[in-house]
């Protein structure tokens, strides 16, 4: 069930709504550094910050007490876009 953009199931495990979050920002994120040559680093911080940061902190409230490899994917989803807005190498 989804409720405000929140996916929830029967346990509150809220492991879907992580996995959905960081499949999002990852395509956000390819998006960006598709065009990234094209754009000033506040360009894309800009966008980084709008597209991704805001999706990974919208109601990350609900997430206390989840498991580490979902923090996982979203600390690893911030992590690439960084690098992506300082077009650093992994």
């Amino acid at each position: 069930m989804k409720v405000l953009g929140v996916v929830i199931n029967q346990h509150l495990t809220f492991e879907e709504h992580a996995s959905a979050v960081a499949r999002s920002c990852n395509y956000h994120n390819q998006a960006i550094r598709h065009i990234c040559h094209l754009l000033t680093t506040q360009c894309a911080q800009t966008l980084a910050c709008c597209l991704i940061l805001s999706r990974l902190d919208y109601c990350n409230t609900v997430l206390p007490g989840i498991p580490s490899a979902n923090i996982q994917k979203q600390q690893s989803v911030q992590k690439s876009a960084a690098r992506i807005v300082l077009q650093e190498p992994r």
